[in-house]
């Protein structure tokens, strides 16, 4: 059986209760700031101007970011090279359309989560 793409981005593969226990932890919060820059919304809306994106898939798709979410803040966690993983972030997100979307498509959406991760969440990385 042939692994998902979200399966073969993944580093650390976390279970729901490991997930659960770094929520309470505070060592990871998913994929935005709800009360800030909403990080979701902002990738949402570029998800929707793709022509070859099924809103249907919306909710699956956004399941597995939230899991590369759940990673990238751990490296932010253990301060792990702030641009080096907000690069590899948005790689893998770029990784994780690539069935569906334009190479442009893949690369503008890179550039957007790339920007906003550096512009708005340097001073929480300190």
């Amino acid at each position: 059986m042939e692994k998902r793409t979200i399966e073969k981005i993944l580093k650390y593969n976390f279970s729901e209760k490991q997930i659960e226990e770094m929520k309470k932890s505070w060592i990871i919060n998913g994929c935005g700031w709800k009360w800030w820059v909403n990080f979701s919304d902002i990738i949402e809306a570029n998800l929707n101007s793709f022509k070859n994106f099924e809103k249907a898939k919306l909710s699956a798709l956004w399941n597995d970011i939230e899991l590369l979410c759940h990673e990238h803040d751990l490296d932010y966690f253990f301060k792990k090279w702030f641009t080096y993983s907000n690069f590899v972030f948005a790689l893998w997100v770029f990784r994780l359309i690539k069935n569906w979307t334009k190479l442009w498509e893949r690369i503008t959406l890179f550039l957007v989560i790339f920007f906003l991760l550096q512009k708005y969440w340097k001073k929480y990385y300190k």
